[in-house]
């Protein structure tokens, strides 16, 4: 499993994608007020990320289809950069990871300290704190 400490995730994105075989198993999602922060468990994938392979024409499609269920849902991914696609081994769909700012859409904000170098290549309409 994987452990990560966070100061915002969004369980119910990773809930539906989860329901949809689309994420990492959930195994906890607990917010523990004394410091802050969500503990969050997952399970372990030994895949790859998507910068590091090429994604077929159907893989694209189907993660479109992913991020439009999201919206059919009221809700956004936020996240939406090679580091969080991770193509299993077995072959297996792609999966989305890392939920910290996805949410209900027109409430889910980035922090307003996000690391926003050139390098990272966040969509031109990312902005902190909105």
């Amino acid at each position: 499993v994987v452990m990560k400490f966070t100061p915002m995730y969004c369980q119910k994105v990773h809930d539906l994608l989860q329901k949809n075989s689309l994420t990492l198993q959930l195994w906890l999602c607990m917010n523990v007020e004394t410091v802050g922060m969500y503990v969050v468990v997952v399970d372990f994938i030994a895949g790859c990320q998507i910068s590091e392979t090429q994604l077929s024409c159907n893989e694209v499609d189907a993660r479109r289809e992913t991020l439009q269920t999201l919206h059919n849902n009221d809700l956004v991914y936020g996240n939406l950069r090679s580091p969080n696609v991770i193509l299993p081994p077995d072959g297996k769909p792609t999966m989305l990871v890392d939920f910290d700012w996805s949410g209900r859409a027109r409430e889910a904000t980035y922090l307003p300290d996000i690391n926003m170098p050139p390098s990272i290549g966040w969509h031109p309409d990312v902005c902190r704190g909105r």
